[in-house]
C-alpha cells in the first residue's frame, strides 16, 4: 500500500514520524527504508518528491506534519502532474485535467 502518490510541494514542508510498521521512503528518486521511530524531515521544492509505500505486514501509521501554505504548488513527477490546491484544478502540459485523482492505490 501507498501512502500517497509520488509529489512534492512548491513551498511546503512536511514532517513526518513513523509510528508503526515498516516501508520504504521514496525520496528524490532514492529508495530508504524507515521503520518505527523514525523521523523525515522533508523541504519544499519541487526537487523533493516523496512517497511511502508499506513493506511490511503491520500497518503502517505515520504522523504527517505540515501546514496548508497559499499558492503552493503539488507537483506528480511520475504523472507529468500539477495541481494547484488554492483552486481545486490539475494540469498537465497538455492543459487541465477534468478527470484525475490523487488516490496512490487506484
Amino acid at each position: 500500500m501507498k501512502s500517497c502518490k509520488y509529489h512534492s510541494h512548491a513551498r511546503q514542508e512536511e514532517f513526518f514520524l513513523i509510528l508503526q510498521g515498516t516501508a520504504t521512503l521514496r525520496y528524490d528518486g532514492e529508495e530508504y527504508p524507515v521503520k518505527k521511530g523514525d523521523f523525515v524531515a522533508k523541504p519544499a521544492g519541487k526537487q523533493h518528491a516523496h512517497q511511502f509505500i508499506n513493506s511490511g505486514v503491520e500497518i503502517l501509521e505515520i504522523l504527517d506534519v505540515g501546514l496548508n501554505v497559499a499558492n503552493d504548488i503539488t507537483y506528480y513527477p511520475d504523472e507529468g502532474v500539477y495541481y494547484l490546491p488554492d483552486e481545486e484544478k490539475v494540469f498537465s502540459k497538455q492543459g487541465e485535467l477534468k478527470e484525475w485523482t490523487s488516490e496512490p492505490n487506484e
